[in-house]
Order: structure tokens, then C-alpha cells, then sequence
């Protein structure tokens, strides 16, 4: 029988590969989307137009960005619910939910059809809001490793996020080079999906019982390793230190009740700064294949360009982590700002090449954006609410992200995207007062933050 120790090391690759594979599928849309044109999907909506071969109309690209939005959407929505099973259920049960609903999303998208079995947006809501549960659930495995390998961890699942993007890309070269049909792929990819999810399911039921101890209950304190170490489970070395460090965080936010720590002021300030972001980003991706095409892109080489560089993200993991680990949350925060500012600033400029610039930024700040979202929630937050923390707070996410929609269709009926960046190019830097106002308030509040102080702003 393997030691627990061993046990906890396959989990992690095997979280870390579902994470690779199903997280952030949604964001590969602008290859999946080749390849439907390529089908004349929603072709017949151009009624009486004369489209050359190749192009597409009006009607056909909203249909496109509609099943793209509805991802987005259900990947802005799903955190909440998902974050309330999380923190009632535990992650083995609730990932066998995400599992089942990955699959049944797989498998929908193999089979769709625009005119016969039109199921693209379910199957694309389906992806999307289970791609992102899948890494809420992830969640819960940073918790059973010491504090100063945990953002290490938050990084490379944030930046495997970003790499699943690729999974698409990678079927786009399989269909226009090599023939492998839509159904074939996703079907093999459903496959895959079953294996991946029933050894997860599997497997934490060895490791679970060490989370939820360090979870506790609702009414009482973070555990302590003193009471932890009366329970058999074969914990390490620094497993036990890991214990003891959360049991000095166990003050101030991490013991209050949910519902005083949603209306604490690290909450509020974080929650405006990742919905502002996030609704950045989503518009970008929204609009980022149609407005590199207005800028001259007719063969789709800077699409790949972003498709390509999404994955290669997985490089910054371990610089996201020595930044976190050195310059604290709240550096790191600002550090974010100005790369999403650099990149909405460098959209607006209508420049093929310059843009390889801005999908460089654009990149990194989606990377660093997500890290620093889910390190900090955990470091402030702890452990026992982490779920829904998480959800609550893309709950507001999503209901900014409903604005999306008819900004970027005013934008296609305008036929020009440049007010809709400059707007989100202002919305960057407006996140800067905003973060700036979560350091004063921490700073003089460094007391309601016993115990993750040094993580937030880290003795030089």
C-alpha cells in the first residue's frame, strides 16, 4: 500500500492534469470557432447574402459570439454554486459531479449541429462552468502542503488554466491537417475525461479526511495540530508544520463568520478589482479574433499567435510564485494592474505587429490575475470558506460580465472596436485607486490580519 505522502503527490499531478485538459477549454474558442466555420455551422443564417467561401455574415459571427459568451457567462456563474457544494460536500463527491458534467459537456459537442441537433451553447456552457469547478475543486490540494509551496501550487493550476486553451488549438491542427472530425476528438477527449475524474474520485478518499480537519466546522476554530496529530493519519514532517502555521492564521477573517468576512473591506476592494478584470478580459476574448481581422490579420496568424502563447504561460508559474512569496499579495496586485493596463492601451493601436506585444501582456496578465485571485482569497480567507468565498465573489463577476453582450454587439454593429478599448483600457487603470485603498486599509488593520500579515506584505 503507498504512503499517504505518495498518495497526496499522484493527486496533485492528477488534479494538475485535469486542469490541463478541462479548465479553461472555453478559452481555445477562436480555434473551435475556425473549425465550425469550416463546417458551415449557422451558414444557413445568412439567408440571401452573398458570402464568398471562406467568409462569414452578420448573423452567423453574433451566433458564433453568442455560444462563446454563454461559456463565459456559466464560467462567471458556476463558482457559486459550485463553491457551496465545495464547502458542504468536499471535493471527492463534488468532482465526480464536475466529472459527469465535463463529460456529458464533451459529448454534446461531438455530436452538435446547427441545423439538426443545435446543442453548441449547452455544450459550451457545459465546458465552461465545469472547466472553472473543476478548478475551484483543485482548490482544496493546496491546502494539505506547507504555506510557502502553496502559491507555487495556485500558479502552475492558474497557468495550466490558461494552457487547456491549447487542447483546442491542438484540435484545430488535427482537423484542417490531418482530418480528425470534431465527433472523434471530443469523443476521445470524453474518454479521457472519465479515466481522469473516477482515479481523482478515488484517490481522495485517502486524502480528504486531512483537509477537512484542517477545514474544522462552521462554529468552531481552525483546527490545531495538536488535535490533528491525535488523529492517525500518517502526516509528515511538514505536513505538522504546515498545521502549526494554521493554527497561528487562525485569527481575525479566518474565525469570523461568512457573513461578516463578505462584508469586510478585503473583499469588497478585491471583489471590485477581479470584476472589473475579469469583464476586461472576457471582452477581449470576446472581440480579440474580429478586431485582429479590422487590423489586417485576413490569414488568422496573430489568432494563433494568442492560441499559442496561452499555454506557453505555464513558464511564469515559478516567477508568479517567487514575486507572491517575496513582494507579498498587494505588489503583486499592482503588478497585475499595470500589465492589464499595457495591454488594453497597447489594443487600441492599430498595429499588426504590435500586437504580438499585447498578446505577450495580455498573457501575463491573465496569468498573474488568476494566481493572485485565488493565493490571496486562501491566504485572507482560509480554508473553511474558500469555496464560497470564491463563489460569491464571482456571483458579482457574472453579473458584470451580463454587460458584455451588448457592448461588444453594439461593437460589431458599429463595425469598429476602438471605443469599446479605449473604455476597457480606462477601466484598467481605475483598479489602481482600488488597490491602492486595500493597502491603506490593511495596513492600518495589520491586527484584523493576524497571521497572514508577512504573506501580504513579506519582511524584506
Amino acid at each position: 500500500m503507498p504512503s499517504q505522502n505518495a498518495i497526496k503527490h499522484v493527486l496533485l499531478v492528477l488534479i494538475l492534469l485535469s486542469n490541463l485538459l478541462f479548465t479553461g477549454l472555453v478559452f481555445g474558442w477562436a480555434s473551435l470557432q475556425l473549425a465550425l466555420e469550416d463546417e458551415a455551422q449557422y451558414r444557413h443564417l445568412c439567408h440571401g447574402s452573398n458570402i464568398p467561401t471562406g467568409e462569414t455574415c452578420a448573423d452567423q459571427r453574433k451566433a458564433f459570439n453568442f455560444i462563446y459568451i454563454v461559456g463565459a457567462t456559466f464560467v462567471a456563474f458556476c463558482p457559486a454554486p459550485g463553491g457551496l457544494m465545495l464547502d458542504r460536500f468536499g471535493p471527492r463527491l463534488y468532482g465526480l459531479l464536475i466529472g459527469t458534467l465535463m463529460t456529458l459537456g464533451l459529448c454534446l459537442m461531438a455530436f452538435a449541429d446547427s441545423t439538426t441537433f443545435n446543442t453548441f451553447a449547452v455544450s459550451f456552457a457545459l465546458m465552461g462552468g465545469a472547466g472553472v469547478a473543476n478548478f475551484g475543486v483543485s482548490l482544496p490540494i493546496t491546502f494539505v502542503y506547507p504555506p510557502d509551496q502553496q502559491p507555487l501550487i495556485h500558479a502552475v493550476m492558474n497557468c495550466l488554466f490558461d494552457a487547456s486553451a491549447c487542447v483546442l488549438l491542438i484540435f484545430e491542427q488535427l482537423y484542417f491537417h490531418y482530418g480528425v472530425s470534431r465527433r472523434d476528438f471530443f469523443l476521445s477527449l470524453a474518454a479521457i475525461a472519465v479515466l481522469v475524474y473516477a482515479a481523482i474520485f478515488v484517490l481522495w478518499a485517502w486524502i480528504e479526511p486531512i483537509f477537512m480537519q484542517l477545514k474544522g466546522t462552521e462554529n468552531e476554530p481552525l483546527v490545531s495540530s495538536s488535535s490533528l496529530a491525535a488523529v492517525d493519519l500518517g502526516l509528515t514532517q511538514d505536513e505538522e508544520n504546515l498545521l502549526t502555521a494554521i493554527e497561528g492564521d487562525a485569527q481575525a477573517l479566518h474565525d469570523q463568520p461568512l457573513s461578516k468576512q463578505l462584508k469586510s473591506a478585503p473583499f469588497i476592494l478585491h471583489t471590485l478589482v477581479i470584476c472589473i478584470q475579469l469583464f476586461r478580459f472576457n471582452i477581449f476574448m470576446s472581440i480579440n479574433r474580429d478586431l485582429l481581422k479590422d487590423y489586417g490579420d485576413d490569414d488568422n496568424t496573430y489568432v494563433r499567435i494568442y492560441s499559442i502563447l496561452l499555454p506557453c504561460a505555464f513558464v511564469m508559474a515559478p516567477i508568479i510564485s517567487f514575486v507572491i512569496n517575496r513582494a507579498g499579495y498587494n505588489f503583486t496586485m499592482v503588478l497585475t494592474a499595470f500589465l492589464g493596463l499595457a495591454f488594453g492601451v497597447l489594443a487600441c493601436i492599430r498595429s499588426l505587429p504590435l500586437q504580438v506585444v499585447t498578446a505577450v501582456c495580455f498573457v501575463s496578465f491573465r496569468v498573474f490575475l488568476y494566481s493572485v485571485n485565488s493565493s490571496y482569497i486562501a491566504c485572507v480567507f482560509g480554508p473553511r470558506v474558500v469555496g464560497r468565498v470564491m463563489g460569491v465573489l464571482f456571483i458579482f463577476s457574472g453579473l458584470v460580465g451580463l454587460l458584455q453582450y451588448p457592448a461588444v454587439s453594439w461593437s460589431q454593429d458599429a463595425d469598429s472596436f476602438f471605443s469599446l478599448n479605449v473604455a476597457m483600457a480606462i477601466a484598467g487603470g481605475l483598479v489602481l485607486p482600488i488597490i491602492l485603498k486595500l493597502r491603506l486599509w490593511e495596513k492600518s488593520h495589520i491586527h484584523v490580519l493576524s497571521g497572514v500579515a508577512d504573506r501580504l506584505y513579506p519582511r524584506t
